[in-house]
């Protein structure tokens, strides 16, 4: 074999090994949630009745409706001067009517409404709208000139209305369910719901009638609560966090995220949250509220914190089981229905001053230094310091974590050495630093062998007459 051909070989097998010991990066991934456009459920209906004369078969009425299913087009209906007769009495007209349904949304329009007449049941418009997306569930009911019983009416979520003798109902009706199981919420929203009573007109048996319904459907999850922790020298500060992450399609709105306040000898600065909302402290908890999960994704709380440089040692910040919780209240205007997770874990790890064997100290930078990623190393000067002289003021410092003199009495102090701090060093990834002392060696260990090849080589083409040159 020439001696090209051993040092290929050679480096081809570096390289190869080279390959097998790095170990590669984890490329970017996320667990493929569903989507707004996967969930089915979208609807929207102008009119729905249906009404029971005593002496005549059913009537039933379904108006412009809109049903939407993943993988179609936002789906529009319109409908125009639309009547119901019973019984020989105009008990419906409608001028014109809207709905639309599409991904994660839903909206129904009703103009010109009126029951029997307008002295008893009326309104210019009534529209309604619901809307589920990754970033917030938002949606209600829009009422223009309603009149009851010939009354102006400013109604609110969930309000009962009545016509004596002919009907009860609800403006704004919303209702909602959900499915702890697989995080289903589905939330309905009807401009008017109304019931007919028995006997009125003199025919009905009875009957409903449902204005602007809109209905949407998604997956809303709080699924993990976790801590990020650190260590902190006394003196020093430092910011844990706490995320909670939610898994389903829909956001998770109205969030409200409880955290156990920290033990004595913490100084809490401003908590904040990358979902918005507000964040207060009372003695005991930490507590932000108004706070939006996003869908398939995460809020962090950020919780800087510093601890007392002196007096008596602060303990490790550490909620117990279960005592951090996030619970979101998904509609606002529906209370009953709640969505939690809960969890717990260390967030501050009291780093006291550690000492190192042999005559250096490693105490805890001052503030400023710490920021620019330095510490002290104070070498001890022994000259001068009899056996039974007693310790100098501040000897004790590396356990209170103050500044600290150590040379010998009636010595010049020696100048401190600043070194990269072990506190602001990130550590290696897992692997890594194994990784990368092996790689090293088959590098050396490669290097030797190519120049024992040319080494070898070298007195056999002086033999050949060959020139020095490359291989």
């Amino acid at each position: 074999m020439t001696p090209f051909a051993q040092v290929t070989r050679v480096l081809g097998t570096v390289v190869l090994l080279a390959t097998a010991l790095i170990e590669p990066s984890a490329p970017a991934h996320g667990t493929p949630g569903t989507t707004a456009e996967s969930v089915p459920g979208t609807t929207a209906t102008g009119i729905r009745a249906s009404v029971r004369p005593f002496d005549a078969p059913a009537v039933s009425l379904d108006s412009a409706q809109s049903s939407w299913q993943p993988g179609r087009a936002v789906i529009t209906a319109v409908a125009d001067q639309v009547h119901l007769p019973v019984a020989g009495t105009a008990l419906l007209d409608v001028g014109e009517i809207t709905s639309r349904a599409g991904p994660g949304t839903g909206e129904a329009r009703v103009a010109g409404f009126r029951l029997l007449s307008h002295s008893t049941l009326g309104a210019g418009v009534i529209q309604t709208r619901c809307a589920l997306s990754r970033s917030g569930i938002t949606g209600g009911t829009a009422v223009v000139h309603l009149r009851v019983a010939r009354q102006a009416r400013n109604p609110g979520v969930n309000t009962a209305i009545t016509m004596a003798g002919v009907a009860t109902g609800t403006v704004d009706r919303q209702t909602a369910t959900y499915d702890p199981d697989t995080g289903r919420l589905t939330w309905t929203i009807r401009g008017l719901d109304l019931k007919l009573r028995p006997g009125a007109l003199g025919t009905l048996a009875g009957g409903r009638v449902v204005v602007a319904e809109s209905t949407c459907a998604g997956t809303v999850t709080l699924d993990a609560v976790k801590t990020g922790s650190l260590a902190i020298v006394p003196g020093h500060t430092g910011t844990p966090t706490v995320t909670v992450t939610g898994a389903g399609d829909v956001a998770a709105p109205n969030t409200v995220i409880t955290i156990p306040a920290p033990p004595a000898g913490y100084r809490l600065g401003k908590v904040t949250t990358t979902g918005g909302g507000k964040c207060k402290r009372s003695k005991t908890r930490i507590r932000c509220t108004g706070v939006t999960v996003p869908g398939s994704g995460s809020v962090t709380v950020s919780l800087p914190v510093t601890l007392a440089a002196s007096g008596r040692p602060a303990a490790n910040w550490s909620p117990r089981s279960g005592s951090i919780t996030a619970v979101s209240t998904p509609i606002a205007a529906l209370t009953r229905i709640t969505i939690g997770a809960h969890g717990s874990g260390r967030l501050v790890t009291v780093d006291d001053a550690v000492a190192v064997a042999g005559p250096t100290s490693v105490l805890p930078a001052p503030a400023a230094d710490r920021q620019r990623g330095e510490i002290s190393l104070v070498t001890p000067r022994q000259s001068g310091v009899a056996a039974d002289t007693p310790e100098p003021p501040g000897a004790d410092a590396a356990a209170t974590g103050a500044p600290a003199s150590t040379h010998g009495v009636g010595d010049p102090p020696t100048p401190a050495t600043r070194v990269p701090s072990a506190y602001s060093a990130a550590p290696p990834a897992s692997g890594q630093g194994i990784s990368g002392a092996l790689v090293l060696t088959v590098m050396l260990a490669a290097g030797s062998i190519v120049a024992g090849i040319v080494a070898r080589n070298r007195p056999r083409r002086r033999r050949a007459g060959i020139p020095p040159g490359p291989l």
